[in-house]
């Protein structure tokens, strides 16, 4: 046995279906060998999220950084130190959801950790803090966007809207 052009090359005897033994060589194609690389980093475009914002909307977009994939799935990680948040969001694609309302008197911040992998199922892990933003000033949330009107003295700063549809409150 013996390697030969990214293959294993076998001899020897080798029995055939009627019993007849007959000496044989076999190879063995290992396949080519990939230069894929692992993504080096997992960013989420805001870290920010304004306090009383509804379950449903954006609080961030994924991205990740890989010298030559280009194909990602993100899913929420356990691997990160300390306490995670991660039951607080969903993730839909690239979107960072929110999971639930936040309130600024309760929790000043939230922690997640989020895994991205390529499609050669190489992958990176992150964690993420996402400030939660008293709601004091800016635009009147109800007037910017019809679907976030929990009642007249919320604000939020802006809104970014995605060819999806989906909203980006911050």
């Amino acid at each position: 046995m013996y390697l030969e052009n990214d293959a294993v090359v076998i001899g020897g005897d080798f029995s055939t279906v009627n019993g007849t033994t007959r000496n044989r060589m076999a190879r063995i194609g290992l396949g080519e060998t990939s230069n894929n690389t692992a993504p080096t980093s997992v960013s989420l475009s805001s870290t920010s999220l304004i306090e009383k914002v509804p379950v449903g909307k954006v609080a961030g977009v994924f991205t990740t950084t890989d010298t030559d994939s280009s194909s990602f799935t993100y899913a929420f990680d356990t691997s990160c130190a300390g306490t995670l948040d991660n039951n607080k969001f969903t993730i839909d694609g690239n979107f960072l959801v929110t999971n639930q309302s936040f309130n600024y008197d309760t929790q000043t911040s939230a922690n997640i950790c989020v895994r991205s992998t390529d499609s050669t199922a190489l992958f990176v892990t992150g964690a993420h803090t996402i400030n939660i933003v008293r709601l004091t000033s800016g635009l009147n949330a109800g007037a910017a966007d019809p679907m976030y009107a929990p009642n007249a003295n919320n604000r939020v700063y802006g809104i970014d809207v995605f060819p999806s549809g989906k909203s980006l409150l911050f």
